[in-house]
């Protein structure tokens, strides 16, 4: 996972409280069959394949009413919800990468240490989970 700076982040922050065109970008990433219903724009949500992902740029929110859940405001929450899953650096990079944000590599080190506990806390929740069943 690349390093990417505070101040890149930051940017990424007002870029989604300013355009509400990166969450419809975004979302067309990762859903198909856009049809605009209004001012919403409909789409097949990624996560249960019903053609009710609702999304409206001029709010900037989203909401699958197959689940019925307002996932959120903005396109990082949308990565990181149900529909994508993304942990939080993953959705960082790939909007800094949509940005064409300068994104450097840290040391391998650090990577695998990010991913050994992501990892660790999986597994985790994993033996939680057999335990509780």
């Amino acid at each position: 996972m690349p390093y990417i700076k505070p101040d890149y982040i930051e940017r990424i922050k007002e870029r989604q409280e300013k355009d509400s065109d990166l969450l419809v970008q975004v979302v067309k990433d990762f859903a198909e069959g856009m049809r605009r219903e209004g001012t919403s724009i409909m789409f097949t949500c990624p996560k249960c394949g019903s053609h009710r992902l609702s999304v409206t740029p001029g709010k900037m929110i989203f909401k699958c009413f197959s689940y019925n859940e307002i996932s959120g405001k903005s396109a990082m929450n949308f990565l990181m919800g149900p529909a994508v899953g993304k942990s939080l650096p993953e959705a960082i990079e790939y909007i800094a990468d949509d940005e064409l944000m300068e994104v450097t590599p840290k040391s391998l080190r650090l990577r695998k240490r990010i991913l050994n506990t992501e990892n660790r806390l999986k597994d985790q929740a994993k033996k939680r989970k057999a335990l509780q069943g």
